[in-house]
Parts: C-alpha cells; sequence; structure tokens
C-alpha cells in the first residue's frame, strides 16, 4: 500500500486513466453513508476537481503502475 497527498492523488488518478489503467476511486462521500443510492446522489453533486479521496486502486500493466506510483512513499 502507497501513501500520498490529496493533490498529488488526483494526478495520478488522471494520469493512470490516461495511460489505459482501470482506477476505482473512493472518494470521502463513502464513509458517510451505507446507502449507495445516496451515495451516489451526494457523489454526482461534486465536480472531480472537488472530489476528495481517501484511496484509489489501479489495475494495469505491472510496468505502467510502477511508472506512475514509483515516487509514492509506503506505509508503515
Amino acid at each position: 500500500m502507497l501513501c500520498t497527498n490529496q493533490e498529488d492523488l488526483k494526478v495520478l488518478l488522471k494520469a493512470a486513466l490516461e495511460k489505459g489503467c482501470d482506477v476505482i476511486d473512493f472518494p470521502v462521500e463513502g464513509q458517510q453513508t451505507k446507502s449507495y443510492k445516496e451515495f451516489l446522489s451526494i457523489t454526482r453533486s461534486i465536480t472531480s476537481e472537488d472530489t476528495k479521496y481517501l484511496g484509489i486502486a489501479l489495475v494495469g500493466a505491472k510496468k505502467t503502475i510502477s511508472k506512475l506510483t514509483g515516487k509514492c512513499d509506503m506505509i508503515k
């Protein structure tokens, strides 16, 4: 598991999408409700620039993921 700050996480997410990786995002709003319907309602009203992420999961070629995440620190 790797860690980075909010702004770098957004840059990483965008770069991963541009490289063709699959991205699963975990916005803060996901912790505010247990209702998927309510979650969708909340997140639809937030722009991508205003979204705050708790984390993201990346799926793709190992080399691509390594290049994208090479500057991230390991969680200790």
